[in-house]
């Protein structure tokens, strides 16, 4: 007998296959594979139908038939595959390999993907897309470039002991056409020939391969145009759902089974705190290398920036200046495409580039659709402006105070608040005001999206024609990420006290917002649990620069500073306004009785800004410095003992506590490096 892993479950089959992952003979074994027999009941099923193919389930059983055979599949831990025509065995594994293991992980509550996943560097990410989108081929560029390979087709979601929804890994099996797997060097007489209809063999990466359940980190959706444009964007909210739920493999099925509530609230969890990029590829051109490259880069690996040009690049974005012609042409147009999407800073850097009109011939079609989505931006800017504008005034009737945080008091900052594009409005509100904005939110047609709520933050929507037009962010707590002593200080300084709260016309809009000194406090909080937990957006800096700028001597910089110092901020601060007073000439009495940090010593934040935090998610870091951080700490108040100082070379922490995965990550390494230098953690 031979024993597989595949999607968290051990499978026993009579039969070698080669395509699956092999695992030490177990008597905990889940799934019996039986070749070439079939229950009496599922073959009584089958002549009683006229119908073919046929396809028939119920809570404890599966089985359908087509050309290929019968397959039937029980709950209890039994595959059964019979073939009612001339094709070999080989072929009816085929049949198992699909839909066989895939219905076994759906009866058991996993949904199966379609779609392949690699790990680079530790972060895993799904790559989906229409059929010849191109995933096969990006996925084998990048397993060999050295990433972990998770599957090339399919892979099953579900929930781990603790309730994790995370990704259970396929087989090592990869399809790649004919062409590819000649142009990649592989003799075609060595490999499997798995799919007579499209040409394609089969290649085996066991030793780059992994079975084990692994957190998403970032997913990619890959499309295909008729014209000669590469086109990067993201996907927000439900559209993120209902990606995840359009690539469900056995998504035929559904029309005759629905999708339960469970499946769909798990397909919810799975993909709510993840990234979704879209790359629209041109179809007769090779893009292979920018795609990677922009993936590489939303990853952050080893992603390295010229300090100079991109800090350059954005004090004229505050200032509204021209760069020298040199900065912006040393930096390649794909390059400030992709630094500007993912800061979503496309519509201020659109007019340097247009300005010095350093494109080449080759470029005209990005630029063309750079100049389309700047301009969507815009557009849409003016909705959301024209709809909070609106709920300010249907408030201020009902006697109501929102009060409105960052976006808007940022966006005013600039030249035109249009340029300056945020992905939802933030409104504190008393706990005591919720049902009343509820019911004024529900009457200017604003949804509930109850799924993405969080502890003291519910979200609503705004959707028009299909698409969502505005999405808001009810806060009844400023601080609902923080915790323990951080918690204690920022209730202490009392940023939204009713005294402090001032009157601005931002963005041709009267609103109440948090005085300035709070605001900035409350700035930097953010800042901080940005760069921990989700990674800090370059844009960032031109905000805080534009704000001090305009607020300094309303500031009252002796609160401000010694705020900083309780709350743990002032390593972090530190350096971070180092780099505003010599990139952005803000004035040097900013920094109080700091020093100015040597360059050299705010390179390493710098670098993590403009790579928007190398990636540093915080489904990632849940996984890691946090859980180590939070759960050890409970540990030692469960027990009443004292743990040895928390490192992460492995040669302080049990291994049983600290998996060694996480204690080898280099990235991992790095990212903690940077914090404990900024002393926050």
């Amino acid at each position: 007998m031979y024993y597989y892993k595949v999607f968290g479950y051990t499978f026993r089959c009579a039969y070698e296959i080669k395509q699956l992952y092999k695992v030490p003979a177990t008597a905990a074994f889940d799934v019996d594979i039986i070749l070439d027999e079939m229950p009496q009941e599922v073959t009584e099923c089958v002549h009683n139908t006229d119908i073919f193919p046929c396809i028939a389930w119920n809570e404890e059983r599966f089985w359908m038939n087509n050309a290929y055979g019968i397959l039937a599949v029980y709950k209890s831990g039994t595959i059964y595959a019979k073939s009612i025509s001339d094709k070999d065995t080989f072929y009816l594994l085929q049949y198992v390999l699909g839909y066989g293991i895939a219905m076994y992980a759906h009866l058991h509550n996993r949904l199966t993907i379609h779609c392949s996943s690699v790990c680079i560097d530790g972060k895993c990410i799904i790559i989906a897309g229409d059929s010849g989108a191109g995933k096969s081929t990006l996925t084998n560029e990048l397993i060999l470039d050295g990433s972990l390979m998770l599957s090339d087709d399919v892979i099953a979601i579900g929930y781990d002991e603790n309730h994790v929804p995370c990704i259970y890994p396929a087989f090592p099996q990869q399809k790649l056409c004919r062409d590819a797997a000649t142009k990649q060097g592989y003799n075609l007489d060595e490999l499997l020939y798995v799919d007579p209809e499209k040409d394609k063999f089969a290649v085996l990466h066991n030793e780059h391969f992994s079975p084990e359940p692994q957190k998403l980190h970032a997913a990619y959706y890959l499309k295909t145009n008729e014209k000669d444009l590469l086109r990067f964007s993201s996907l927000e909210g439900f559209a993120k759902v209902s990606f995840i739920v359009d690539n469900l493999y056995l998504g035929c099925l559904l029309p005759n089974t629905g999708l339960s509530a469970e499946a769909f609230q798990l397909c919810v969890d799975f993909i709510k705190d993840c990234p979704v990029h879209c790359i629209n590829r041109p179809d007769e051109r090779n893009t292979l290398a920018q795609i990677k490259k922009y993936i590489y880069l939303t990853l952050g690996c080893d992603t390295v920036l010229n300090t100079k040009h991109y800090m350059t690049l954005l004090k004229c974005i505050a200032e509204t200046t021209m760069p020298p012609k040199e900065v912006v042409s040393a930096i390649t147009v794909e390059d400030l495409y992709l630094f500007a999407t993912l800061n979503k800073l496309d519509t201020l850097l659109l007019p340097i580039l247009e300005a010095w009109k350093i494109y080449t011939p080759e470029d005209i079609l990005l630029v063309r659709d750079w100049r389309g989505d700047a301009t969507a931006r815009v557009i849409l800017e003016y909705k959301k402006q024209g709809l909070i504008n609106k709920l300010l005034q249907k408030a201020a009737t009902q006697g109501l105070t929102p009060i409105l945080f960052k976006g808007y008091v940022l966006a005013d900052l600039y030249k035109d608040f249009t340029f300056r594009s945020s992905s939802d409005t933030d409104i504190l509100i008393s706990p005591r005001e919720l049902q009343a904005f509820t019911a004024l939110l529900k009457e200017l047609q604003y949804s509930h999206a109850s799924d993405l709520d969080t502890e003291d933050v519910y979200t609503y929507i705004y959707e028009k024609d299909g698409g969502m037009i505005h999405k808001i962010e009810l806060h009844t707590s400023l601080f609902e990420d923080a915790a323990g002593h951080e918690l204690e200080v920022l209730k202490a300084l009392q940023l939204s006290a009713k005294e402090t709260l001032l009157p601005l016309h931002c963005c041709n809009m009267n609103l109440c917002t948090l005085g300035h000194t709070q605001h900035l406090i409350y700035q930097i909080f953010h800042m901080v649990k940005h760069i921990c937990y989700y990674g800090l957006p370059a844009r960032y800096l031109p905000d805080t620069a534009l704000f001090i700028r305009k607020y300094h001597d309303e500031i009252d910089w002796e609160v401000f500073h010694k705020a900083m110092t309780e709350l743990g901020y002032a390593c972090f601060c530190r350096q971070l306004f180092t780099g505003l007073v010599h990139y952005f000439g803000l004035p040097r009495e900013i920094m109080r009785d700091w020093e100015l940090c040597p360059l050299q010593d705010i390179e390493a934040l710098l670098q993590d800004i403009l790579t928007f935090g190398a990636g540093s998610f915080e489904e990632t870091l849940g996984d890691n410095f946090y859980f180590f951080e939070t759960y050890i700490q409970k540990l030692e108040h469960k027990t009443g003992t004292p743990l040895e100082t928390i490192t992460f070379d492995g040669t302080t922490v049990p291994e049983k506590r600290v998996p060694l995965k996480y204690q080898s990550n280099k990235k991992l390494q790095n990212r903690i490096r940077l914090l404990r230098q900024l002393q926050l953690i």
